[in-house]
């Protein structure tokens, strides 16, 4: 699990492996932070739905695995979490598909 101090300003890095022999790097990446909620579990009862909100993000870029990133954080960060537990998603915007992946928990704290 992902645990970030609330006055921390870094990346939040996500492997992308699930491409099937495709590179997806030169596809829009945007990052989705449901959330916060009190504990993971509460968390994990809210997938994404046509009203979450999406980030932009970018690729990592010499990474061996597609690797997409968001920079969190108070200080010039693309978003800024408050304290709780959230869950991370990643959509992948490619043609004819734009896969939307559960990246996996996150606590800030």
């Amino acid at each position: 699990m992902l645990a970030i101090s609330a006055l921390s300003t870094q990346y939040v890095q996500v492997p992308v492996t699930n491409t099937e022999g495709i590179n997806p790097i030169s596809d829009v990446v945007q990052f989705a932070f449901i959330g916060p909620y009190a504990t993971t579990t509460q968390a994990a009862d809210y997938p994404p739905t046509v009203s979450t909100v999406w980030t932009n993000g970018s690729w990592l870029s010499g990474a061996t695995t597609p690797t997409a990133q968001i920079l969190v954080g108070p200080s010039g960060g693309a978003i800024t979490l408050g304290v709780g537990s959230y869950q991370v998603w990643l959509k992948v915007e490619d043609s004819p598909e734009t896969p939307i992946l559960w990246s996996g928990p996150a606590l800030v704290y």
